[in-house]
């Protein structure tokens, strides 16, 4: 049940996030700036006595912005702060772009951008042109760049935002929906990989702790003779060349010296003296042989080669 109740929240998050785009994308700007060319087109046919001609719907251009088709003479520079005055009055940017353009040939006549009033946009053909022998029939055309660039970024956001959401709810399901791994319980949890003991007799020898147990404190070997004494237990009985025992026990070192196998023989014979049953003997000219004579503890198994071996999990 409880299962059923997160996958239903987590559908509902996921909805959510999907449904922002929409939520976002108010018209309140754009009913604003409707609002405001209207008022200025109204105001400027006052501006002419004229009170009766209705004004036209504005509509948005990609390339132009909003567009208002005004459709009579105006004053520019009248037009100018009338345009200030009304974007101030309802709140809008104060950075915008103003274009006028020929009702019969939609060509630009006049122009200007806010961040720089100074520098007006007058095509090259008109420049010797006073502005009193322009067209009497304008189309006004306003454009606001930063909030074009707010609506590049709103768009890439929302064409992003749903993908992520889908990837990251998609995660979510898969998560939800794999097995639970089940607890361990007190008799699985006691499952150890079991440990080699070599029992020599009186001693048992764990490669894995390093250690002789017998008599007494148990004897900590060092990490070399372990490796050989474990070389020996493996390979009982056997003789091992001295070559093969060089590579084994310090071919991770690089550079073997054969005075070595003689020191730490020596040292296990000593540490393994209390084992009556156990000789480590010397070939001259060839190598050693660990040999194993019989004499199996109670309780323990007997390999094929006669030496005891007992697997415990201690």
């Amino acid at each position: 049940m409880m299962t059923g109740k997160l996958r239903l929240q987590g559908l509902a998050i996921i909805f959510s996030f999907l449904a922002l785009p929409g939520l976002a994308n108010t018209p309140s700007f754009e009913l604003e700036v409707n609002l405001a060319l209207r008022e200025i087109g109204h105001r400027l046919l006052l501006q002419q006595g004229d009170s009766t001609t209705a004004i036209p719907p504005v509509v948005f251009e990609k390339d132009r912005g909003f567009y208002l088709k005004f459709g009579g003479p105006l004053d520019y520079a009248y037009l100018h702060k009338l345009v200030e005055e009304t974007f101030y009055n309802k709140g809008l940017p104060s950075v915008y772009t103003l274009a006028l353009f020929d009702c019969e040939s939609d060509d630009l006549m006049l122009g200007y951008s806010t961040q720089d009033i100074s520098e007006p946009i007058v095509p090259s053909d008109l420049t010797c042109v006073g502005r009193n022998e322009l067209s009497d029939c304008y189309h006004l055309a306003i454009n606001f760049p930063a909030q074009t660039e707010k609506e590049d970024t709103f768009l890439l956001v929302a064409a992003i935002v749903p993908i992520v959401v889908l990837l990251l709810g998609g995660f979510w399901w898969w998560k939800q929906t794999q097995p639970t791994k089940p607890i361990l319980g007190q008799s699985q949890a006691a499952a150890e990989p079991e440990k080699t003991v070599y029992q020599l007799g009186p001693l048992q020898f764990e490669p894995e702790n390093q250690t002789l147990i017998g008599e007494g404190e148990p004897q900590r070997l060092t990490f070399r003779e372990s490796k050989l004494l474990d070389l020996f237990c493996q390979n009982k009985n056997q003789l091992l060349p001295r070559e093969s025992i060089l590579e084994f026990v310090w071919g991770d070192e690089g550079v073997m010296v054969g005075r070595s196998i003689d020191v730490f023989v020596s040292r296990l014979r000593k540490k393994l003296k209390a084992a009556d049953n156990i000789k480590i003997a010397s070939v001259h000219g060839v190598g050693y042989r660990m040999e194993i004579a019989e004499q199996p503890s109670l309780g323990a198994a007997k390999d094929s080669q006669g030496f005891t071996l007992n697997l415990t999990d201690n």
